[in-house]
């Protein structure tokens, strides 16, 4: 019983991680300024600027975003796009063949 109670706490040691996880550090503080203030979005405007948004990709024009048309293509998908997956999957030319998510 001793060798066991051993081998599980050599086994069990938290001291020696075997792999590193990442761990965010938190937000970069935020500065505000006069004229910052002076717009009506200014909290809007203040994400972007801290954002590292690659602003000179186009925004996709065909595709409307956000969690809640998200959410109505997934059902829609389900509904009439999930049974004929398997065999539209493939073609290119099908838009309909992928859920687009």
């Amino acid at each position: 019983m001793k060798k066991r109670q051993e081998y599980m706490r050599r086994s069990l040691s938290i001291s020696e991680p075997s792999c590193k996880l990442f761990v965010p550090q938190g937000l970069d503080p935020l500065s505000l300024s006069s004229s910052s203030s002076s717009s009506s979005n200014w909290a809007l405007d203040l994400v972007r600027k801290s954002s590292k948004v690659d602003l000179s990709v186009a925004a996709v024009e065909h595709s409307e975003g956000g969690e809640q048309v998200a959410s109505r293509r997934w059902r829609e998908y389900l509904r009439t796009g999930l049974s004929s997956y398997a065999r539209r999957r493939n073609n290119a030319l099908d838009p309909g063949g992928v859920s687009r998510m």
